[in-house]
């Protein structure tokens, strides 16, 4: 299901890639974008909330709607057992946007992201590093100058979890490799730069 919504995504973006609207010069946003979402480890059952504040910069390319992206967060990660800690997140993917745009319409894309959520609890530690893919979307609305948006993105990917508690008896130190997914609601303020 998620394979057949991703292939049809590339595919309505690749095909509307040359429009005839397209403006000559490549353009380029930078935004602010805070985040709020969370990520489930399925085979370990656990949950981490996250809260992510994002730099995001795009560039568009000259000939056609899609958008290059690049983002950089950093954020809080609290567990239902593990307590609370941090999160750290890397992104680079492609976006589709409207070429001509004026006050709102919809855009959509996918990122490959890397991300490390640092949980603890007393002496209990938990370090889940993850290889995710990103589907995203939502409205963009604005003008020419100054953007907001407000999406919804839907992770999925694998990671590594370990967890350390030298405090247990007996002493716990456990390596797993889980599936992991999640949702994240976000807003961003861009500002346009020619």
């Amino acid at each position: 299901m998620i394979l057949r919504i991703l292939t049809s995504a590339i595919a309505i973006t690749w095909c509307g890639t040359h429009d005839a609207r397209a403006e000559p010069e490549p353009r380029v946003t930078l935004a602010l974008a805070p985040s709020l979402g969370g990520v489930t480890v399925v085979t370990a059952g656990g949950f981490a909330a996250v809260g992510l504040l994002a730099i995001d910069a795009s560039w568009r390319t000259s000939d056609g709607p899609l958008w290059l992206r690049g983002e950089a967060a950093i954020g809080v990660a609290g567990g239902i057992d593990e307590g609370g800690g941090s999160s750290y997140e890397l992104r680079a993917g492609i976006e589709h946007r409207q070429l001509a745009c004026r006050r709102a319409c919809f855009y959509y894309g996918i990122d490959a992201a890397i991300a490390r959520n640092d949980m603890q609890d007393g002496s209990y530690a938990m370090h889940l590093t993850s290889v995710l893919a990103v589907p995203r979307g939502g409205i963009d609305i604005g003008d020419d100058r100054v953007r907001f948006r407000v999406g919804l993105e839907l992770p999925f990917g694998f990671s590594k979890e370990r967890e350390r508690d030298p405090g247990a008896m007996p002493p716990l130190a456990a390596t797993s490799t889980p599936f992991t997914y999640g949702f994240g609601l976000t807003t961003a303020v861009a500002f346009v730069v020619d």
